[in-house]
């Protein structure tokens, strides 16, 4: 039985039918992929939902990609005149509704910074008529 899905949940989310020994395999390469842990108590609510649809897509991709374990890793495959160009590092390896999943887990997230605005502070401005205020003051250049 697995952490994340079952068959049951793969039968719901897919339609596709599947074993307890495809979802298992399906749930290691999802936890290598996404690296959560299997056992891993913290993950919320609707991270766990995320990982279970991620885990029935790459149940039912498996099934139909046999080879997953045996693929070759490579960029591009270039055959008979056909050239394929992968969308991502792991498009061979991992459902495409899968990788979909993956990116939207909450520590998958943008990397981004939120900083709060500093009020604006005025500037020093060397506008100022120093003679009208400082008759003392005189131009570096020696003119009034």
């Amino acid at each position: 039985m697995g952490a994340w899905a079952t068959v049951e949940h793969v039968k719901a989310i897919t339609g596709f039918d599947a074993t307890e020994g495809q979802v298992l395999r399906a749930e290691h390469l999802i936890e290598l992929m996404s690296g959560a842990d299997l056992d891993s108590t913290t993950i919320g609510a609707r991270d766990r939902k995320r990982l279970r649809a991620a885990v029935a897509y790459q149940t039912v991709f498996m099934g139909e990609h046999p080879d997953v374990f045996t693929n070759v890793d490579a960029d591009i495959i270039r055959q008979d005149g056909v050239d394929v160009d992968f969308s991502h590092a792991n498009a061979g390896l991992l459902a495409p509704l899968a990788h979909r999943a993956l990116r939207r887990l909450s520590w998958r997230g943008t990397r981004t910074r939120r900083v709060a605005h500093r009020k604006r502070v005025a500037r020093w401005r060397d506008d100022w008529d120093y003679d009208t205020f400082d008759p003392r003051w005189r131009d570096v250049r020696g003119f009034r």
